[in-house]
């Protein structure tokens, strides 16, 4: 099937081309918006600044595709294979991205809203990403790249974010409870009204840090570098201080 085929039964109301093979085709600037592409294989493709919102996208494969500028809110990516593919400033809003298959690159994309608890994104980057009110429970982001990200709102509840880059990330309101954050650098970030319950920020950067009525109950502070006068903001009780001493 070639694109003048797809769009003419598209435009006719037809919406599900599941497992059509698009390799290397340019779809740039399409509006494909509620397209069923379940299982499609567009290796290869260019579908820069097309939209695809609302799109049923599981089990495709997108490896080596360019999806630069393109609109994948409430998407279903599920399984999706996305290795090698461009994502720059792709809008991921709500869309469902469970098992997929993901570049280590995602700078300035959109991904609010998303539920992708455990996901394995060790060394990924998302710096200036979107990820707030996402889920990423228990994920693995140990020295992700996640500066001057929007994380307001996350759950990052039992993640692990060992040595991770946070510098000037928003986490307002965010769920860290117990969450390895150890070397992590928070320098700069925005973390008030954040839940670090029992989170492990041994040996972290918190300088410059807004730690307004954030709770560090029974979280583990040791060594971490930070104003002191800065905790005075923040919720402390049973908190392991940097020099070790417990906070009553």
């Amino acid at each position: 099937m070639d694109i003048d085929e797809l769009l003419s039964r598209y435009d006719a109301g037809e919406r599900d081309f599941s497992r059509i093979n698009l390799q290397d085709v340019n779809l740039t600037g399409l509006v494909l918006e509620g397209v069923n592409l379940t299982g499609a294989d567009l290796t290869g493709s260019n579908l820069t600044g097309s939209s695809l919102s609302y799109a049923d996208l599981s089990g495709a494969n997108l490896t080596r595709a360019t999806l630069n500028h393109i609109d994948l809110y409430q998407a279903n990516l599920s399984g999706a294979i996305l290795s090698d593919a461009s994502l720059y400033q792709v809008n991921f809003g709500q869309a469902n991205l469970s098992e997929a298959i993901l570049p280590g690159q995602l700078s300035q994309a959109n991904l609010s809203e998303i539920q992708l608890p455990g996901a394995q994104w060790h060394k990924i980057i998302l710096n200036e990403a979107n990820l707030s009110h996402s889920n990423l429970s228990k994920a693995i982001l140990s020295e992700a790249d996640l500066n001057w990200s929007n994380l307001t709102g996350i759950d990052l509840s039992g993640a692990n974010l060992r040595n991770a880059q946070l510098y000037n990330a928003i986490l307002i309101k965010s769920n860290l409870t117990g969450a390895n954050l150890a070397g992590a650098n928070l320098g700069g970030a925005n973390l008030s009204n954040a839940r670090l319950i029992n989170a492990n920020l041994g040996g972290a950067i918190l300088s410059g840090t807004n730690l307004t009525n954030t709770d560090f109950s029974q979280a583990r502070l040791r060594g971490a570098m930070l104003d002191i006068s800065d905790l005075n903001k923040a919720l402390l009780t049973g908190t392991q201080m940097p020099d070790g001493s417990i906070h009553d």
